[in-house]
């Protein structure tokens, strides 16, 4: 709505011609002649028109505070992926495809290759699409083996998720390489926190605790210990880690083309640590049933023993004490794994005992039962059937 100029003249009818001004009224006597009395004193037309124009800019400039806001909420709302893969796929035209999270978590669990530990049937009957899910899976997790061909070394799988980014880094955090999808309504850092600790680590890919040089390189072994590996940092809290990943971004392409190691990377805004959503999944509910069932399958309750603050170290070596405890059937490390069995792992032991046993009982049996028959058959027969019998 346009403001009021109150020395304009009146209008006039479309096609009239003056030769000279018009000698009309001008718009603020007109308004002056009409604005009536309040309180006893004259509300006049200027303080009429000047307190138009006050609203309308302050209309003006509550519209554009609320349309700037709408606009941050979209723009930061979202998180962006982005893949270094062995098998350069061709990028389609058109805009970046927006996944929503429980896809996403799907496409992660694929491509660490922890899919096999979790249900997909379930969410996947939760997405809008099952068809365009599924389709997006296989565009972007890991490319399987094929059937009848000769099976090659997997390339190993690297997670890197950065959160804390600003508009700015979220633009432009690597230039060389196209975003490949965005998460639509990322989750919060709890959110991601759980994946990482909650989910991955209970099924074996853990989190790197090496700097981000020695974290990227796949042929540390110091650092890579399994086919997996997962590093998160905060950018409001390890400045100059976005200047790090566009330095590093041609040696992951490498690693990649090589077929050495594959990575993807998730940037999350600012704006996303203090997000409504708080779940990656579906069904938080039934996911946590199965964390709690995976936890204690892998890390069962150790016998007690009188002295608690033992070391396991010491406990495993106190031979002749009468006290045992429970091995678990996987171990964090190699480490824990010599200490925890006293460097019997590998050895045999009782799987050996148990097939020799076996092996001598059955030998003896059969042995046993070729004894027996031998001996029935070398017997002479009774008188009465020895009678029938005659001799030649």
């Amino acid at each position: 709505m346009p403001a009021i100029n109150p020395s304009a003249p009146a209008p006039r009818s479309p096609g009239t011609k003056f030769s000279k001004p018009p000698q009309w009224l001008d718009y603020r006597s007109r308004v002056n002649a009409s604005t009536p009395h309040v309180n006893g004193s004259v509300f006049g037309g200027e303080d009429f028109i000047r307190v138009y124009n006050q609203q309308l800019i302050i209309m003006k400039l509550s519209l554009a505070v609320v349309a700037s806001i709408c606009g941050l909420t979209t723009a930061h709302s979202n998180a962006d992926g982005y893949l270094f893969r062995s098998k350069s796929t061709a990028q389609q035209a058109g805009p970046t495809p927006e996944l929503q999270r429980q896809l996403t978590r799907l496409i992660l669990q694929q491509r660490l290759g922890v899919d096999k530990h979790f249900s997909s049937l379930q969410e996947l009957s939760s997405l809008p699409n099952t068809e365009d899910a599924i389709s997006y899976i296989n565009e972007f997790g890991r490319p399987e083996a094929p059937l009848f061909e000769a099976i090659e070394a997997s390339p190993s799988q690297l997670l890197i998720i950065i959160e804390g980014l600003e508009e700015g880094d979220m633009n432009d955090l690597i230039p060389s390489v196209k975003k490949s999808f965005a998460i639509k309504d990322a989750p919060n850092s709890a959110a991601i926190r759980n994946l990482v600790d909650g989910e991955f680590r209970t099924v074996g890919v853990r989190e790197s605790s090496c700097e981000f040089g020695r974290a990227i390189n796949p042929l540390d072994e110091n650092c890579w210990a399994e086919q997996s590996s997962i590093i998160r940092y905060d950018a409001k809290k390890h400045t100059g880690l976005v200047e790090a990943l566009q330095k590093a971004a041609p040696k992951l392409q490498r690693y990649a083309e090589t077929g050495e190691m594959e990575t993807t990377i998730l940037a999350f805004p600012e704006m996303s640590r203090k997000s409504k959503i708080s779940a990656w999944s579906s069904h938080p509910v039934a996911l946590r049933r199965r964390q709690v069932e995976a936890v204690l399958s892998a890390d069962p309750i150790p016998v007690s023993s009188e002295n608690p603050q033992s070391p396991p170290f010491a406990a495993s070596r106190s031979a002749g004490s009468g006290k045992h405890e429970a091995i678990p059937a996987c171990f964090q490390s190699w480490a824990a794994c010599v200490n925890k069995t006293d460097t019997c792992s590998g050895h045999g032991c009782t799987p050996f005992a148990l097939f020799v046993g076996f092996t001598i009982i059955m030998v003896a049996i059969v042995a046993g039962a070729l004894s027996l028959l031998y001996s029935i058959g070398e017997e002479p027969l009774p008188g009465v059937l020895g009678a029938g019998v005659v001799k030649r």
